[in-house]
């Protein structure tokens, strides 16, 4: 079962406990712009040639890889559905601990443009817009052939 977390939930859960490992699934151009201190990412969907967001087909191939079963895994994105749909796709790929940050990174905004849902943006937490070593897609996919 996927747990949900907000922001600062997360982000407590990330300070307290280093095995903790936060799962950016936003594209990779999305990723770099700024993401949690920390993140490896994993897009569930990336930007084809013409700019149009498909589903990744490597996406189960590299979390398996990279992220053992028994991992406990926050998975966020921009605003939520897409984390919403990774975090379950692990649950049935027999992910233990696998929860969704509702709201995402930027926050989820209504038909008028008002905030409806805060992301991680909106609580003041950390920023990073240099990648942890190894944490990176491209390294990653090095990393889960390595593994393969």
């Amino acid at each position: 079962m996927v747990q949900r977390l907000t922001p600062k939930q997360a982000a407590e859960q990330l300070e307290n406990d280093d095995n903790v490992i936060y799962l950016d699934v936003r594209s990779t151009v999305e990723f770099h712009e700024a993401h949690v201190p920390g993140a490896m990412n994993i897009p569930l969907m990336e930007h084809d040639a013409q700019g149009t967001m498909r589903p990744n087909p490597d996406f189960t191939n590299v979390v398996s890889a990279v992220i053992p079963t028994d991992a406990r895994v926050i998975v966020g994105c921009k605003v939520g559905p897409r984390s919403d749909t990774a975090a379950r796709i692990m649950d049935q790929m027999g992910y233990d601990c696998v929860a969704d940050m509702v709201g995402g990174f930027c926050g989820a905004s209504g038909p008028g443009g008002e905030l409806i849902v805060a992301g991680w943006r909106h609580f003041d937490l950390p920023v990073a817009t240099v990648p942890s070593p190894g944490c990176t897609y491209t390294e990653l996919v090095e990393r889960a052939r390595a593994n393969g």
